[in-house]
């Protein structure tokens, strides 16, 4: 995913919006009880701020009307003293330097502050709407009150340009204990179809299943996780389909997310970007960015009660 100078990135999201609804849970921790941890966790998928997790649930950025879910100064991520990403290859990277796009275009920060958070940065050499703080930043009074906008907006670090597939202002590693790609079976294949079906769609054009492999709810059992997207503006199929779908060791297939469609010039697609233990609970939640038409969501999803649901969101 590239960033676009002057305007949000478009790529495109969720027709039925998500499999679930974004809400709240509950964890077993609190993060400060953990020595060297923070009181609360932000954090950035796919570039784009996505939400938080304090007090034992997780706080979502964006509801699915695109407003804000909690109010959040500015302040809160540039007093973070660090950032850890962690990039395609399994790279964890110790990050001090966030770059903010502060322009009012498309979700940025209002224009009227682009003077005052200058003070604190250094522009972009290429756009002077993007700034470049090093953490922690000592901000003045004049910062204070100074609202993160109401839709997601672009963070790159240490500029916008590169693509940061997960950020969290924490030292421990989020990330499975391991995790690997693996070829679609049988199975996935049978599985795809029938849930492609059931969602109405009897003739669908199926696309490649991306298949991955681990130990996803914490059971100490390997679970797969398929990923498929159908092909676009097929002259035969009735409709289109985005999904991702986890199978436990028994067989049973868990929904993490369903865009089915019966209209078949409709745009849709879901893609993997991680699976991360966010909330300290063992199990790993799942990052996705889902697109329909012109509208494009980072989401993450959490197993609730044998069920994923939208935990948290951020939109482009």
């Amino acid at each position: 995913m590239k960033f676009v100078p002057g305007k949000l990135c478009a790529l495109a999201l969720a027709g039925l919006f998500m499999a679930g609804t974004i809400c709240g849970c509950s964890g077993s921790k609190q993060l400060q009880d953990i020595p060297g941890e923070p009181a609360v966790y932000y954090f950035i998928v796919g570039n784009t701020f996505v939400g938080k997790y304090e007090d034992r649930q997780f706080i979502s950025y964006n509801n699915v009307d695109g407003s804000t879910n909690f109010d959040m100064e500015i302040s809160d991520l540039l007093e973070q003293q660090e950032f850890r990403t962690y990039l395609d290859g399994g790279i964890m990277r110790q990050q001090s330097v966030m770059a903010f796009r502060v322009d009012d275009n498309d979700g940025g920060f209002d224009q009227d502050y682009h003077d005052i958070l200058s003070k604190y940065g250094d522009p972009h050499p290429q756009d002077e709407n993007i700034i470049t703080f090093h953490l922690p930043v000592e901000l003045g009074d004049e910062v204070e009150g100074i609202k993160l906008p109401a839709t997601g907006f672009q963070i790159g670090m240490p500029t916008l340009s590169e693509t940061l597939p997960f950020a969290v202002n924490s030292q421990r590693d989020p990330r499975p204990r391991e995790i690997q790609q693996t070829q679609a079976q049988e199975t996935d294949t049978a599985q795809l179809q029938q849930l492609v079906q059931e969602g109405g769609v009897s003739n669908a054009a199926y696309g490649d299943i991306l298949c991955y492999a681990a130990d996803f709810d914490g059971d100490g059992e390997e679970e797969r996780l398929c990923v498929s997207n159908s092909v676009q503006n097929h002259a035969q199929a009735d409709g289109v389909y985005a999904l991702a779908w986890l199978t436990d060791h028994n067989g049973k297939v868990s929904v993490v997310y369903s865009n089915i469609q019966t209209q078949p010039d409709a745009v849709c697609n879901v893609s993997y970007i991680g699976a991360y233990d966010m909330d300290l609970e063992g199990s790993y939640e799942l990052a996705l960015v889902c697109t329909e038409g012109q509208t494009v969501r980072t989401i993450v999803q959490s197993m609730q009660s044998g069920e994923y649901v939208t935990v948290l969101q951020g939109l482009h």
